[in-house]
């Protein structure tokens, strides 16, 4: 989003903890001076409006919460304003709880998040379908959600890779270690002596072959990884970093691509 682009409206909530003096009067100076060093605003009153609320008094301390609402401001002088509070001498900590912007922001990359999974969903899947792998071969972790209800989401056409951590995508083509348990199990359907040796081969291959079907699957994880930041912090409605948002970007590009590249594979029945 444009940080610079004025906009209609923005409403800001932080919980202030500062020191026993009017807090209406320090936000208000505070604010004036960045409206007017840096956008030559005198008068505040038409685009700043502010509201207080003290929840704890003693002598040392003021506990308040501060709903701000600024009007056709770029969101950069909240930034400035952001900066220059969390300095000033009278105010000991400041929390952000509301900001109406980034809301926005985060609503946008959520969007383009979900499109980034599902296509990553979307190649998975068919390439385990034609593959005919089960996911309990791999070394990926389905979550035991999906497993004592695997019917109930089925019928709501969620499969098993809505089940799986992000970061474990990394491992769905990678097998898991083989056990003496799955050599005896693989022996017993086999029918013909000189079969023995397929099953052999087969249970020491450290892959499930999805890679060898498609081989740009390789290029997912290094997506991934670098998603998986920018999804936590969107998550837990933190800051994005400037990094994240390259990341991110990075990552989008290299899963359409990849996405594209496999549809037209498929079309061309190169899968």
């Amino acid at each position: 989003m444009n940080y610079t682009a004025p906009i209609e409206e923005i409403k800001l909530r932080y919980i202030i903890i500062h020191l026993p003096v009017e807090l209406e009067i320090i936000l208000e100076e505070l604010f004036k001076d960045v409206a007017l060093t840096s956008y030559n605003i005198e008068d505040i009153k038409t685009i700043f409006q502010l509201d207080v609320i003290s929840i704890n008094q003693n002598k040392d301390m003021v506990i308040s919460i501060a709903d701000i609402q600024i009007l056709n401001i770029p969101y950069s002088l909240v930034k400035e304003f952001e900066d220059i509070i969390q300095y000033d001498n009278r105010i000991l900590e400041v929390c952000k709880t509301y900001d109406s912007f980034k809301i926005e922001e985060n609503r946008e990359f959520l969007m383009e998040l979900y499109n980034i999974e599902m296509k990553i969903r979307e190649i998975y899947t068919i390439l385990a379908r034609l593959q005919g792998i089960n996911l309990k071969n791999s070394k990926v972790k389905i979550l035991k959600e999906y497993q004592n209800n695997e019917i109930a989401f089925k019928k709501r056409l969620m499969n098993e890779f809505f089940f799986i951590e992000f970061s474990d995508y990394k491992n769905v083509d990678r097998r898991k270690d083989t056990k003496l348990e799955d050599l005896i199990d693989g022996l017993r359907q086999v029918k013909r002596v000189k079969d023995i040796g397929n099953i052999i081969i087969e249970l020491s291959h450290p892959t499930l072959y999805l890679e060898e079907r498609f081989n740009e699957l390789s290029r997912i994880p290094d997506a991934i990884g670098r998603l998986e930041n920018f999804r936590n912090n969107i998550a837990h409605n933190r800051y994005i970093s400037e990094n994240d948002v390259e990341n991110f970007k990075k990552a989008k590009g290299i899963i359409d691509e990849i996405h594209n590249i496999f549809l037209m594979r498929l079309k061309e029945g190169e899968i």
